[in-house]
């Protein structure tokens, strides 16, 4: 009841001020929750004897501990994917992003030359240290079966509910695995590979921007050579 309660009153919270841009937390523990006697405990999302989530990214842990850390996960992420203000506007660097994965950003030094066979190689060599303990078959099983967690499966209705039971325990065993595997891939490399593919990135828009596209894809693709398959737009 109190938290029924509760999220009807940030409800009308949220209605308060038309032009409001964010809700005041704060305000609303003030002037509601400490009057009816509601403790952050109540709106915790987590359950107090709840077994740690190896899988879970350290902010949703914080959220569903503390919903009221919602704001500044909020500001956070604004902050990492906004875009360049520079006259030249690049994509979002990778770098900016990994940490809200857990992962730790790129260590190496940037480098104001850019060097088209360096960022190849840093991306080829990259992706394999990101697999490289994991069986061909693990990467089979991966390749196959990740893309299906992003899907939305609709419920079959003519499963009786012994057969739907069956199938949720192997969705559940699926995933797990998934995710067991994904446990194993080298971070280090995909960010390595990342930071390349940025890199690249930037310096064929930058091209493509001075007019020189044509000869930045004639040597993309030279130094990409035949185990790189290289495609720009029509060319």
């Amino acid at each position: 009841m109190r938290l029924g309660a509760l999220f009807l009153a940030l409800l009308a919270a949220t209605s308060w001020s038309a032009e409001a841009e964010r809700l005041d937390f704060d305000s609303v523990k003030i002037s509601i929750m400490d009057p009816n006697g509601i403790s952050l405990k109540d709106v915790s999302m987590m359950p107090p004897l709840a077994r740690p989530q190896p899988f879970l990214l350290s902010r949703v842990d914080a959220l569903l501990r503390e919903p009221f850390e919602l704001q500044a996960v909020t500001d956070e992420i604004l902050s990492r994917t906004a875009p360049e203000t520079s006259s030249l506007r690049s994509p979002v660097s990778p770098d900016s992003l990994w940490p809200l994965l857990d992962v730790a950003a790129s260590s190496a030094a940037a480098s104001d030359t850019f060097r088209l066979e360096t960022a190849l190689a840093d991306i080829r060599e990259g992706l394999l240290e990101h697999s490289s303990a994991l069986s061909d078959s693990e990467k089979a099983f991966l390749f196959r079966e990740a893309p299906g967690l992003f899907l939305q499966e609709e419920e079959d209705t003519a499963r009786t509910p012994v057969e739907g039971e069956l199938r949720r325990l192997e969705e559940d065993a699926r995933s797990h695995r998934i995710m067991e595997l994904a446990g194993k891939l080298r971070w280090e490399g995909l960010v390595r590979a990342s930071a390349a593919a940025w890199r690249l990135e930037t310096w064929l828009i930058e091209a493509f921007r001075s007019g020189k596209d044509s000869l930045a894809v004639r040597r993309l693709k030279k130094a990409a050579g035949r185990n790189f398959p290289v495609k720009v737009g029509s060319k």
